[in-house]
């Protein structure tokens, strides 16, 4: 009876421990995931930053628009994961740029 009592015993506390682990290896892939996606935005907003300048430097003024980097200069930008802020004040003063991933405020 009290060999029954401390296999039990042993079992419970067996699945407490590995549920205990498979809940710290879900809540630090999902922090990882966090990560990894933050980069990847500031990733991106980098790449922008350096196609505005390889613009001016080649043109000799800012571009337009997010579409006219994108068609000339290939930043490939995932529209479902991000949005691009891209505002233009003048030909001659460098685009404000920024990147947050969606749901997030810019």
């Amino acid at each position: 009876m009290k060999r029954a009592r401390e296999r039990r015993r042993g079992l419970y506390v067996t699945a407490f421990v590995c549920l205990a682990s498979a809940a710290a290896f879900t809540w630090g892939m999902a922090g990882l995931a966090d990560r990894v996606d933050e980069q990847q935005a500031q990733t991106l907003e980098r790449a922008i930053e350096r196609a505005v300048v390889t613009c001016y430097a080649l043109e000799g003024q800012y571009p337009p628009t997010l579409d006219y980097i994108r068609d000339n200069y290939g930043v490939v930008i995932d529209q479902e994961r991000y949005d691009v802020f891209y505002d233009v004040f003048a030909q001659n003063v460098m685009p404000s740029v920024t990147v947050a991933r969606r749901g997030d405020a810019p």
